[in-house]
């Protein structure tokens, strides 16, 4: 019988139900933030790919973060609603889709990101790191 898992960009794979399951998380990173990246002007400067990364992990972060029913955390959304408001409407669009995607996507991936962004020799590093979420407040 063949396998049930299918290769698709990056180093993850896609369940029989269609779930992304995650390899390296700087490469799921990577994919995930794609649409951002892909807006930036060419050359990308370090400064252009660290706010693309900060973006990137609070629309990650924040849906698992509101699911904790945290009062604390649920101020996170209208912070960033509030930064929403100031973009450009094409950038907005990208991340109001990246916040759709982690939701749909990406649910059923429970762990957060750190991200960090790093010059090497010849342009740029992601450094990933995944964590656990916190628990749900009862």
């Amino acid at each position: 019988m063949g396998s049930k898992l299918k290769r698709v960009k990056g180093l993850h794979k896609i369940d029989a139900k269609g779930n992304v399951i995650p390899g390296k998380v700087s490469e799921l990173m990577l994919d995930f933030a794609a649409p951002l990246i892909e807006a930036l002007e060419r050359p990308h400067s370090m400064d252009d790919l660290r706010r693309v990364f900060m973006a990137a992990s609070v629309c990650w972060n924040l849906p698992v973060l509101e699911r904790t029913g945290d009062p604390e955390q649920v101020k996170l959304r209208s912070m960033l609603d509030e930064a929403m408001a100031k973009m450009p409407a094409e950038l907005r669009v990208l991340v109001k889709q990246l916040l759709t995607d982690r939701e749909k996507k990406y649910r059923h991936i429970p762990f957060l990101v750190n991200l960090r962004v790093e010059a090497d020799g010849s342009g740029f590093r992601l450094v990933a790191e995944a964590r656990e979420a916190p628990k749900a407040t009862p």
